[in-house]
């Protein structure tokens, strides 16, 4: 079982869109399911575009045009992100139905290649670059997100509250609500250093070139928040999905490392970070478990809350670094 398609529309007209708002004659390749998105591969001749697929009713047009807009600031600081193609009318987001998409060049790069210390150091400090341009951006007031930790431990525990349902769940379910307790206390969280977060940096939305980072993909969830949890959360799901378990201890401090050396984390970053750590995987497991038991969209869930049950367990006894 795979994510369902954000498609609203038959691919037919997908192609005549292409044409009528880009002027450009495709053929459709491929389609790739995604939570959030579902992306069209597109060709013409030598020529490959990505088109990304948005259901209008799970994401909003002025987050996609905020990510939009990182990506240029970030563009002009020279980190290397994908090219947006705008449509004959210089519009960088197009409203089809229920639908909202952008047209992307397509960028050769790999993926990563998990094991290679080299990459995770290179994404370590592309992620302290790009935390240092969002320093410098001015953010619209529905881009800024509230404290870190009231709005993911709510968030949370709506989501549980949903999850209580499902007889199935029960026994994860306890154990989690027991671990809530003593994970981030939020303390303090209101008076760290704030900037525009990528809100998904894992080895999957980058690509690579050798050893060095080619392309930072998919901004969509850019916004203004504590960027102690985009690193917390890079930390931990750095290469979830790309393959089984999160990083060793070893690779987490090599990625750290490299990050406070292009972007110097504050004592009070530092002494939060395994308390953001904690929150960040528990935010990443009910994910999960809603994937596998309520909207039972990815069977493989189950395997992914499982390898990753142990990262919090290494967190617990203080052993994740």
């Amino acid at each position: 079982m795979t994510y369902r398609s954000s498609l609203r529309m038959p691919l037919e007209q997908i192609v005549e869109m292409v044409f009528h708002r880009y002027g450009l004659r495709v053929l459709v390749d491929h389609i790739r399911f995604g939570m959030m998105s579902t992306t069209v591969r597109l060709s013409r001749d030598t020529e490959v575009f990505l088109l990304k697929v948005f259901n209008s009713d799970v994401v909003a047009l002025d987050q996609i045009a905020f990510g939009a807009q990182l990506g240029n600031k970030l563009r002009d600081s020279g980190i290397p992100v994908a090219e947006l193609i705008p449509t004959t009318d210089g519009m960088t987001v197009v409203s089809e139905g229920e639908n909202l998409l952008q047209l992307w060049a397509f960028v050769d790069g790999a993926a990563f290649a998990p094991g290679d210390t080299t990459q995770i150091e290179q994404a370590g400090a592309m992620l302290g670059r790009i935390h240092t341009v969002g320093n410098h951006m001015s953010v619209p007031v529905g881009q800024t997100r509230a404290s870190v930790y009231v709005s993911v431990s709510r968030e949370l525990e709506q989501t549980w509250r949903v999850l209580d349902e499902s007889g199935d769940v029960a026994p994860e379910l306890r154990r989690f609500r027991r671990v809530m307790g003593v994970g981030a206390g939020g303390r303090d969280w209101e008076e760290l250093p704030r900037t525009v977060i990528h809100g998904d940096y894992r080895a999957q939305n980058l690509l690579f070139r050798g050893g060095r980072v080619a392309a930072v993909l998919d901004l969509d969830t850019a916004c203004l928040a504590t960027r102690l949890w985009d690193l917390a959360y890079a930390l931990a799901f750095f290469q979830s999905v790309v393959t089984d378990g999160p990083l060793t201890k070893e690779e987490m401090a090599a990625f750290l490392r490299a990050y406070d050396g292009a972007a110097a984390l504050t004592l009070m970053e530092k002494v939060l970070l395994p308390d953001a750590l904690r929150l960040a995987v528990l935010r990443g497991l009910t994910l999960w478990m809603r994937i596998a038991y309520i909207d039972r969209s990815n069977d493989r869930a189950l395997m992914w809350i499982k390898d990753y049950w142990h990262l919090y367990k290494r967190l617990e006894r203080g052993d994740a670094m």
